[in-house]
């Protein structure tokens, strides 16, 4: 007589089965981000993504098209993603001060950087490689939806506090910069087994960077001559 297993025996088999793995698409599009962002664009074939995703060379194609078409499908995605965190807070900052509402807004921006740090190491190797500027119209957009992310703070801030566009804009390209060296600094300092490599571990200070940023920006000379003048 054959003994049969115990129905609970089997019980974790089974779990395990139908255990879901993200869809072929979804696979593939965290491989393209993961290797393009650690070992850059064009030194990342495409055999390299479909072996990190576990799909065929060809379902690769299938989805993506071309290492092109899935750069540009992570950049609109990632222009996608902060534009709905920020349409989210527009109407938390109608009623708070400018400055209270745009160190809300940078907030939202850290945190969306700080969780997602192959994307913004990805957008500032993309921004700073001549050899990518065929996509340089995407960095553009990056830019443009950073600062006008709400357009009625932007103008309120700025005539609140005596400031130009291009005050913003530094702010802006300042801020991006520190993410990128805070996308870079976590990977390396795993490596070195420094901290966890987190970003709050290695950054302690990142939190009070809104508040510090913003107050430099409305107390440089030029913002207090423009205000003394008007």
């Amino acid at each position: 007589q054959v003994r049969r297993p115990a129905a609970n025996a089997l019980a974790p088999a089974f779990k395990e089965s139908n255990h879901k793995m993200p869809n072929p698409r979804t696979r593939i599009y965290n491989a393209g981000l993961k290797l393009f962002a650690r070992n850059g664009f064009h030194a990342t074939p495409l055999r390299d993504i479909a072996k990190e995703a576990d799909v065929s060379h060809g379902l690769l194609g299938i989805h993506y098209g071309s290492k092109e078409d899935l750069l540009r499908n992570i950049m609109d995605t990632t222009i996608d993603e902060l534009s709905a965190r920020f349409d989210h807070a527009i109407d938390a900052t109608e009623h708070l001060p400018s400055q209270d509402a745009m160190e809300g807004i940078i907030n939202i921006y850290l945190a969306w950087a700080k969780a997602n740090p192959d994307v913004v190491h990805l957008w500032a190797a993309c921004a700073n490689s001549a050899s990518m500027a065929h996509i340089s119209g995407y960095t553009e957009a990056m830019y443009s939806k950073l600062i006008n992310a709400n357009p009625k703070l932007r103008d309120r801030f700025l005539a609140d506090h005596g400031l130009s566009l291009t005050d913003l804009v530094l702010l802006w390209s300042a801020l991006f910069g520190l993410t990128h060296s805070l996308a870079t600094v976590g990977p390396i300092s795993a490596d070195l087994g420094l901290a966890d490599g987190g970003p709050d571990s290695v950054h302690p200070w990142l939190d009070a960077l809104p508040k510090l940023l913003v107050a430099t920006l409305i107390g440089h000379p030029g913002a207090e001559k423009k205000k003394k003048k008007d």
